[in-house]
Parts: C-alpha cells; sequence; structure tokens
C-alpha cells in the first residue's frame, strides 16, 4: 500500500515537472519556430550578397586591366609639350626619305579643360613619292600628334616640274599631371614613338599616284567611266578636276595625258575636250561634260 502510494506521488511529481519545463521552454521554443522561416530568407540574402561581391571583384579586376592598357596605349597624352623632340624626329624623317624643309614654325598654345595643345606649322618639298611616305612616316612614328591641316602646291622649276611644296600644320596635345611634379613624367612621353620598318608599310593604293603628273597609261579604257568634276582656278591658270575608270582623281591641265582616254585640248566650266591618243578612236575629239553630280558653275 505504502509502495503504490509512494509510486504515485513520484509519478505525479514527474508529470509535473515535466509539465512545468514544457510551461517555461514555451516562449523560447515559439520564438525559435517564428526564426526559423526567416532563416531561408536570410539565407538566400547571403547568397545573392555574395554573388554581387564576387561580381564586383570580377569588375574590379576588369577595370584594372583596362587602366593598365590605357595607362600603356601609346596615344595617352603625355604629361608636358615636346616641341624640341618633335621638330628634330622631323627633321630626321624628311632627311631620310629625300624631303628638303622649309621651314618650321611653332604656333600658338591652346588649352581646354581636358589637355593643352601646340600648334606646327612644317613646309616641305619634294616629289609626291617622297611626301606620301613622309606623311607615313609622321603618322606611324608620333604619339599624341594630330594633322590638322595640308596644303599641296606646284614648284615653278623648270628643271623638275615634279617637285611639291607641302604644308603640314599639327597639334601636339599633352595633359599636365594634376600635381604639376614634371619628374613624374615618363621617360618616353614625347610626342614621337619607335616604329618598325616604316618604309616598308604599304602605301595606299590612291595615294600611290601623282595626281599633279599622271602617266599616260597604256590600256584604254571606257570613256563613259570618266567624269568631269569642275574646274579649278589660280590666276589665269586653271585645271580640270578628272575622276577616271579607276576612280583616280587628276589634276590635269591643257597639254596634259588622262591616262587610257587621250590628251586634254581644252577646258569650260560645264565640259572639257580630249583628244584620243590610240588610232582606234578614229582621231575624233570627245568632249565630256560636267558630272551632273556637281553643283555651280564647275569652279
Amino acid at each position: 500500500m505504502i509502495a503504490e502510494t509512494l509510486k504515485r506521488t513520484v509519478m505525479a511529481l514527474i508529470l509535473g515537472l515535466t509539465i512545468g519545463w514544457f510551461i517555461t521552454l514555451q516562449p523560447a521554443l515559439s520564438k525559435r519556430g517564428a526564426i526559423e522561416p526567416g532563416n531561408d530568407a536570410l539565407s538566400q540574402r547571403l547568397a545573392a550578397h555574395q554573388r554581387t561581391a564576387a561580381g564586383l571583384a570580377e569588375q574590379r579586376r576588369a577595370l584594372e586591366t583596362l587602366s593598365e592598357a590605357v595607362s600603356q596605349h601609346p596615344m595617352r597624352l603625355p604629361g608636358q609639350p615636346d616641341e624640341s623632340g618633335l621638330i628634330s624626329h622631323l627633321t630626321a624623317l624628311a632627311a631620310d626619305r629625300d624631303v628638303r624643309i622649309i621651314d618650321i614654325a611653332p604656333g600658338e598654345t591652346g588649352e581646354t579643360p581636358g589637355y593643352r595643345h601646340q600648334a606646327i606649322t612644317v613646309r616641305v618639298q619634294g616629289r609626291w613619292e617622297a611626301l606620301v611616305r613622309l606623311l607615313t612616316a609622321i603618322d606611324a612614328t608620333t604619339r599624341a600628334v594630330t594633322a590638322t591641316g595640308l596644303a599641296l602646291d606646284q614648284v615653278e622649276a623648270e628643271h623638275d616640274r615634279r617637285q611639291l611644296t607641302m604644308g603640314v600644320s599639327l597639334n601636339g596635345h599633352w595633359q599636365p599631371n594634376p600635381g604639376g611634379d614634371a619628374a613624374t613624367v615618363d621617360a618616353d612621353s614625347g610626342w614621337t614613338q619607335a616604329a618598325g620598318a616604316v618604309d616598308t608599310m604599304t602605301v595606299p593604293t590612291p595615294l600611290r599616284r601623282d595626281p599633279f603628273h599622271p602617266a599616260i597609261g597604256t590600256t584604254s579604257a571606257d570613256p563613259h567611266d570618266v567624269a568631269y568634276l569642275g574646274r579649278i582656278m589660280r590666276g589665269d591658270a586653271q585645271w580640270a578636276l578628272i575622276r577616271d575608270h579607276n576612280g583616280q582623281l587628276h589634276r590635269s591641265r591643257v597639254g596634259d595625258p588622262v591616262p587610257g582616254i587621250g590628251r586634254l585640248t581644252r577646258i569650260r566650266p560645264q565640259a572639257i575636250t580630249l583628244e584620243p591618243v590610240r588610232s582606234d578612236r578614229g582621231g575624233r575629239p570627245r568632249i565630256i561634260h560636267r558630272h551632273s553630280g556637281t553643283e555651280g558653275t564647275g569652279d
């Protein structure tokens, strides 16, 4: 009897303690149950932030690579002007290509919010082929230098009518360092750069033929493909601007040959007259009217 009573008492105590523990732990269990659904959302947000961080790191590496490429680009602006270096370089290029320098005149200095520029005008004399090779060399061996003007004129010399005078207007650009410390400028930051064998570079086909003295062609051409574009007037002298069947432009005076067609015998504002040089043309002059795509009087 006593044993049964003790047994029931112990069971009641155990049951009471268990119920008390559950009652005590219920708020914590409820709070944990409320937090668990948010864990998935937090995990997803964490994964999204990790992906974003990885993308930013990739963009940062790409930006560093691009910045390095920009800093090493040959057209990056120097930190200071290099007028004397450029003049010496142009003199050497002209001497190597049988071109005579007539004058080198430094011009005004300009400034924009992003950079500064120095104007330099160079006048040289030589044959067409040499002048084209000089322009090719200038383009290939200079940096931060742009051409802003080009003027060609024929030299009035009886001993060599193929001599031309060319004026080239250049602009050299630079960007001063923010701190103004010239000592931080790289040693190779001038307006010239090393290049390979410039004379071995291919000159574009349209530049190979001297437009002032075109050679007489040995093959005939369709006269309907020849276009008279207009006149060039200078004082009492005049030239006809003619485009041949190959698309080449010729500046011809009366008496000059037009390749593959004949010899120019007359220039008028609206038409030119060509005298064929081949026997299969019957010796009849050919009149070519000014191209309809041009406007004005032809001058």
